[in-house]
């Protein structure tokens, strides 16, 4: 099993793990995407690999992920891992992005095997979060591998 926590402020950290989640499904592996706020606070017995999920939300990483990746530090340095990282920031300042992410690997001296940076747009005029098609597909595959021939053709762009 995948297991893949997430903190999410806004949804769109959410909406990444259960796109990554169906991704997983697609390769033939069985997925379990959980909020940190309702999961276990350590990760399954079982686990073959884990998917860490954080939103950035005033200059920081979700506090509650910090904490999840802190107790749970020992097993996911020896497991298959990576970590996406949500901002504004990653959309043009690559180089502040990349600071959050090594400052949650300071705060919890956690190495991620595979990194992701996903951008989120600014919120419309209707309030509601939006996620680019490409941003999901570019996390989803930094994250847990190629994407199936299927669900590649939903990440080209509508011509």
């Amino acid at each position: 099993m995948s297991f893949l926590p997430y903190g999410t402020t806004e949804g769109q950290t959410a909406k990444i793990a259960l796109y990554i989640a169906d991704v997983i499904r697609d390769h033939g592996h069985e997925p379990l995407a959980v909020d940190v706020r309702e999961s276990p606070a350590t990760v399954p017995v079982g686990c073959d690999g884990v998917i860490v999920g954080a939103s950035i939300h005033m200059g920081r990483h979700d506090r509650r992920v910090v904490d999840f990746v802190r107790t749970n530090r020992d097993v996911l340095n020896r497991l298959p891992t990576a970590f996406y990282s949500v901002s504004l920031a990653a959309h043009g300042d690559t180089e502040e992005a990349e600071g959050y992410v090594e400052q949650l690997k300071h705060e919890t001296a956690w190495r991620p095997g595979k990194l992701a940076r996903g951008q989120r747009a600014g919120r419309p005029k209707s309030e509601s979060c939006y996620m680019p098609n490409r941003v999901l597909c570019t996390t989803a595959t930094a994250a847990a591998g190629p994407l199936s021939s299927t669900r590649a053709a939903r990440c080209r762009p509508n011509r």
